[in-house]
């Protein structure tokens, strides 16, 4: 029982909770928000996705020298998600450029955030 009151089991068990909201809430934001919308959107959550994982990951890093295989699935899965959707779509002959230029920073933050995670990742193996 002392292992439910361990502060790294606590730690996995809120980090994997807000994971899984941020996976679902790539579904959500993808599928249900207007283009306009939907790309500010996306905006903040890649911002707020890639601070999370370079916190947690320095987190692991630093103290605990490791970082667990499920939090590495969860940040795959949603980056590759989130790059398959940007990958996918389309600039519309009508769409403002207003549009197009938040879609290449979040191509940008996507590949700096990522790297940074990577290079972290690696240096704690």
């Amino acid at each position: 029982m002392g292992f439910i009151t361990d502060s790294t089991f606590l730690f996995m068990i809120v980090v994997n909770v807000l994971q899984t909201i941020m996976l679902g809430s790539t579904f959500y934001i993808v599928f249900h928000l207007q283009d306009k919308k939907k790309i500010k959107t996306l905006m903040v959550y890649v911002t707020v996705l890639n601070l999370e994982y370079i916190g947690v990951l320095t987190v692991f890093c630093l103290y605990k020298g490791f970082y667990p295989y499920e939090q590495l699935i969860a940040a795959i899965v949603t980056n590759v998600f989130l790059l398959v959707y940007l990958g996918i779509t389309r600039s519309k002959t009508g769409e403002r450029r207003e549009v197009n230029v938040m879609k290449k920073v979040l191509y940008a933050m996507w590949l700096v955030g990522n790297t940074v995670c990577l290079l972290i990742f690696l240096n704690s193996i």
